[in-house]
């Protein structure tokens, strides 16, 4: 009798083990999703704050010719149009923000060779907005219940929320997170007839060692297999393709950058 509780006992903690490393498999990150006032809300939080203390671009010479960008992208491939943010610095950057909101540095637009480069980067931030990757990281980082509650309750004193935005942006994408992020870019590219090769020279730059803080450099996949890859997924397209943006308009940016 005595081994036969014993071993009822052994079997059900090897159950209850067994379940637990399941339930700890499951990526809930990416399951559990943020009810989308609740994003919207992160979004515009940190945006208020960071927009305070930034300086940011409403000059036509740069927006329009980025905002036709971006609208090529995203109607070539039905996505929904983010609010894009221009900012003033010279950290070459872009980053994607709770709430379908896309922020770029100009050095960003000042750095890139083409506005193929551009367009790739930012097809990739489209990319992390398409797979929920900005909501997931930080569900990753402070729990579903938390953001939630920071959200019902206005952040406590206010300034909660915003912290909880500005966890989203500082923490790195994961690496798969990163290639998912890198095979979108590729599709809305073509989508669009726009060569990867801007992209892929990006990260070619990347694997130079050129000082740029993209997405949070230190976990992303090795810059260049990135752009190898880029280069793969983009091999059988056969095009046409055109530039981003025609080159008066491109040159009419670049000419309009702050110093």
């Amino acid at each position: 009798m005595k081994k036969l509780l014993l071993l009822a006992a052994a079997v059900l903690l090897v159950g209850i083990l067994g379940l637990w490393w399941a339930i700890r498999a499951i990526p809930w990150d990416e399951i559990l999703q943020l009810p989308e006032s609740v994003e919207t809300s992160l979004g515009d939080a940190y945006w208020e704050s960071y927009a305070a203390t930034a300086t940011v671009v409403e000059e036509a010479a740069i927006t329009v010719p980025v905002k036709d960008l971006v609208d090529r992208l995203v109607e070539a491939n039905g996505l929904t149009p983010p609010q894009v943010h221009i900012v003033e610095s010279p950290e070459v950057n872009a980053f994607a923000l709770p709430g379908n909101r896309l922020v770029l540095h100009t050095a960003l637009l000042a750095d890139a060779s083409s506005s193929d480069e551009v367009a790739g980067v930012i097809a990739h931030e489209l990319g992390h907005l398409a797979e929920g990757h900005v909501t997931q990281k930080l569900i990753k980082e402070i729990g579903l219940a938390a953001v939630v509650t920071l959200f019902l309750d206005g952040g406590a004193s206010g300034g909660l929320l915003v912290e909880a935005a500005r966890t989203a942006v500082a923490t790195a994408f994961d690496r798969d997170m990163e290639r998912e992020a890198d095979a979108r870019a590729v599709d809305y590219l073509l989508a669009a007839g726009i060569s990867v090769d801007g992209l892929a020279a990006f990260f070619d730059r990347l694997a130079a060692g050129e000082p740029v803080t993209w997405d949070g450099m230190s976990t992303h996949p090795d810059s260049a297999e990135r752009a190898a890859a880029v280069r793969e997924r983009g091999a059988a397209a056969a095009g046409p393709f055109t530039p981003a943006l025609p080159e008066p308009a491109w040159a009419g940016l670049r000419s309009a950058l702050p110093a």
